[in-house]
């Protein structure tokens, strides 16, 4: 009997041996690389912009206005997570950017020395760019309109100005989103000839793809360009027919993940825009399917991340699984896949340790993907408020 029982026990430790190895590292799903939790915040970011600093840091913006929580930095060098205080009285809402010579520009921002902020329709009026080598402000920025503003979307553009996306909301009134430059060294915004964007219940984003040229997408509406010489904006003759899409830069073209052309993201209707040819076709599917981005996210977007790994492949990571009655935006995904630019398909691959929503991420010097921030699901895999990151393997052409 006893020479039974470990014949079994010796066949059934091979084949879980066979599993084990199999899963780990002879799974197509690993040919790609895998995910690895390596550090924790100690809140949870949601909705809040993480930014890369000198020397491998990643600074994740706080909430203060919401809830009341401080601002992070995390050390890739030496895998460690500290607070970060802003010094001068202010409050933030987890907006920013990095602008050079190491400052930042902090979106919906209240000035606690200005008796007028208690409200966030004076939080959103409000710019200030920050220091960060002397720990101050170094000005303020406030639109001078009535009504609230939103900013939808805000990056640097290579001449050193900020392009921002903005509406300025009036109560019974039709509005529109607008172009804007920030020129944060004259603490000046500028709006171009006909900056007014025609379009409709839907979250404008745009790219710059040259010196001299950012795209601005929008969900059923045309493709616009801005010319940042001539200070003009213009149609292309390409059209965006989903609805919830997200975009992503990848050598000449846009990659748009988005839905079956109804108001639930789906996996099978995507579309990749060519930007020299001013052309847009129809993707496969992708492995997963995905939901509505929930309503409290600042971007009205599935909560997935992309990420431009290199001019090859593309990282999707996370967001909400398919809409559920009870589940607003539905559960949330610990699954992953590559968009593979020179095969044009999508490509499974292992699942990350946390299903993660809203989160964002950044290639690394050594080539890996960084994911930080965001809200993930604890469970007996996952750390609350983790950190992952995703060891890419270059794939042989």
């Amino acid at each position: 009997m006893k020479k039974v029982l470990f014949i079994i026990i010796v066949i059934f430790g091979f084949f879980a041996g066979i599993y084990i190895v199999y899963h780990k590292f002879l799974s197509p799903t690993t040919k790609y690389g895998t995910f690895k939790q390596i550090a924790k915040l100690n809140y949870e970011h949601s909705d809040a912009d993480a930014i890369k600093l000198q020397g491998g840091r990643i600074l994740v913006l706080g909430n203060d206005l919401q809830q009341n929580q401080p601002s992070e930095i995390y050390d890739y060098k030496n895998n460690s997570v500290h607070k970060f205080n802003f010094f001068d009285r202010i409050q933030i809402f987890g907006k920013g950017i990095l602008l050079p010579d190491n400052k930042l520009l902090l979106i919906d921002v209240c000035n606690l020395d200005d008796s007028f902020c208690f409200n966030y329709e004076d939080y959103n009026k409000n710019m200030a760019v920050y220091d960060l080598n002397h720990n101050k402000v170094q000005h303020y920025y406030k639109f001078s309109v009535p009504g609230d503003i939103i900013i939808y979307d805000y990056f640097l553009m290579e001449n050193g100005n900020v392009f921002m996306i903005v509406e300025n909301i009036m109560f019974k009134q039709q509005t529109y989103p607008k172009v804007c430059i920030y020129d944060p060294i004259k603490n000046d915004v500028k709006y171009p000839k006909n900056s007014s964007l025609r379009i409709e219940g839907s979250i404008p984003k745009a790219i710059q793809v040259s010196n001299d040229e950012i795209l601005i997408f929008s969900d059923r509406s045309k493709i616009l360009k801005y010319n940042v010489s001539t200070n003009t904006l213009s149609e292309t003759k390409s059209e965006n027919n989903l609805y919830n899409s997200s975009y992503t830069h990848i050598k000449d073209k846009i990659l748009i993940l988005g839905s079956s052309k109804n108001y639930y993201a789906d996996n099978n209707y995507n579309l990749i825009y060519n930007i020299e040819t001013d052309t847009i076709n129809r993707l496969p599917s992708m492995i997963t399917k995905k939901g509505l981005g929930s309503n409290f996210s600042n971007r009205y977007v599935p909560l997935e991340n992309t990420i431009s790994i290199n001019s090859d492949y593309v990282l999707i990571s996370g967001g909400r699984g398919t809409y559920r009655w009870y589940n607003s935006g539905g559960s949330y995904l610990r699954a992953a896949e590559i968009y593979d630019n020179n095969k044009n398909e999508f490509i499974q691959i292992r699942d990350m340790n946390c299903p993660r929503a809203g989160h964002n991420s950044f290639v690394m010097e050594d080539g890996s993907v960084l994911l930080i921030g965001g809200k993930t699901v604890p469970d007996c895999k996952c750390i609350e408020n983790s950190i992952e990151l995703f060891k890419f393997k270059e794939r042989k052409k």
